[in-house]
């Protein structure tokens, strides 16, 4: 229980910077790995190899995404680190649902001809005119998967 409100703080913390400063920091990612795996061994439910498999399986799905320009690194790392903290199908939902709230916006910022550019001096995406900002929209998807499964899950459950 512990775990999940560290990893909610973490994700707001990470959500909020990387819409201020388009990017999100290595030492918060790394804070996350090192207690999130620290809970998961100390509490026996999970080994370490799982725990390892976990939080490089997301890397291995985003990467062609990443390598498009699709996604930021920011998004794959903080997608890993959640991915260690639940089991495979919900991290899966978080990503489809972070991607599906990320496309919205992005249409409603295409449809109003908002420009990210000034407020963030990122670079503007040749296709949209703007680069959305996922770690927020993963925050949301985390809680929205959540709310949904409140008691459903615990925290470490089987990879897949």
């Amino acid at each position: 229980m512990v775990l999940q409100w560290f990893v909610l703080l973490l994700l707001m913390l990470a959500a909020l910077w990387d819409k201020r400063r388009g990017r999100i920091p290595n030492y918060l990612i790394g804070l996350g790995y090192v207690l999130a795996m620290g809970i998961g061994i100390q509490d026996g439910t999970a080994p370490i190899g799982l725990l390892l498999w976990r939080g490089i399986w997301p890397v291995i799905v985003l990467w062609p995404a990443y390598k498009r320009k699709g996604l930021g690194a920011g998004d794959i790392k903080l997608s890993s680190l959640l991915s260690i903290t639940m089991s495979g199908w919900s991290m899966l939902e978080i990503i489809f649902l972070s991607l599906f709230i990320g496309g919205i916006a992005a249409l409603g910022q295409v449809l109003l001809g908002r420009d990210e550019k000034s407020q963030l001096g990122n670079e503007r995406d040749e296709y949209l005119g703007t680069r959305i900002r996922l770690g927020p929209y993963i925050f949301v998807a985390y809680c929205v998967e959540k709310l949904i499964f409140i008691g459903g899950e615990t925290w470490i459950t089987s990879a897949f």
